[in-house]
């Protein structure tokens, strides 16, 4: 079972990798993951294709990861 501090700081963490992002990647983050917009709509805002947003989304994913690991 997860204690409170440990939820705390999950999300100190998750802050703190989020801040390693160029500003564009944590525009990307938030407009997909806060704001529910799809790939698409997105890639349409920053003048890219679906398949663009996808693929930066995945590079993403990979960096938090290892950030978070590490």
């Amino acid at each position: 079972m997860e204690h409170t501090t440990d939820r705390v700081d999950r999300g100190i963490d998750i802050a703190r990798a989020l801040q390693t992002l160029d500003e564009r990647d944590r525009a990307v983050v938030k407009l997909y993951y806060l704001y529910g917009y799809t790939q698409e709509e997105i890639g349409e805002m920053m003048g890219v294709s679906k398949m663009a947003i996808s693929k930066r989304l995945c590079k993403i994913r990979g960096k938090l990861a290892r950030t978070l690991a590490g």
